[in-house]
């Protein structure tokens, strides 16, 4: 898959993203030799895992195990930041799209969530950026932006593993 065929897997989805999500984790990968990045890496997935069950829980309590195609909010996620580089500020950081969650919750609220479930999985809570989405468009300029790592040839930076797509998603 090039570049230009992943946002076009992702852009149907723009439609039913409803808020975007930018949180740091505490994996530096300045200078980091590739067996060091690998396992950053795979560290960060796996946490990524804890934080999603957590979010699902709080948003949805028990529906979102037992009925996990309709109770469980839309997420895509890209990892990024595992080109590593000379700068000092480097760290893996995952890019939320996020849909289908709760009506009832506001953007402050779902950001006191998503914050504490960050937390919960052993993330720092300082670098986290969430936002209500704006048009299909707008979104789609977050997925252009979440894919940028595609571009330098990280065709991986998606995280389809610890992506989320319920049925009110396409």
């Amino acid at each position: 898959m090039d570049l230009k065929q992943l946002r076009e897997r992702l852009y149907p989805y723009a439609q039913h993203i409803t808020h975007l999500a930018v949180a740091h984790t505490h994996f530096k990968t300045t200078d980091a030799s590739t067996e060091l990045l690998d396992w950053q890496i795979k560290r960060a997935k796996t946490q990524c895992r804890f934080f999603l069950n957590r979010f699902n829980q709080v948003l949805y309590g028990a529906k979102s195990k037992t009925f996990q195609s309709s109770h469980r909010p839309l997420v895509i996620t890209t990892l990024e930041g595992s080109i590593a580089g000379k700068s000092n500020k480097n760290t893996l950081h995952y890019n939320f799209l996020i849909g289908n969650v709760p009506e009832c919750l506001t953007t402050e609220e779902l950001r006191t969530v998503f914050t504490h479930c960050w937390s919960k999985a052993g993330f720092s809570t300082h670098s986290i950026w969430l936002e209500k989405a704006g048009t299909p468009e707008y979104t789609e300029g977050f997925i252009n932006y979440c894919t940028k790592e595609a571009q330098l040839g990280n065709l991986e930076t998606v995280d389809w593993e610890n992506s989320q797509f319920p049925k009110l998603a396409p």
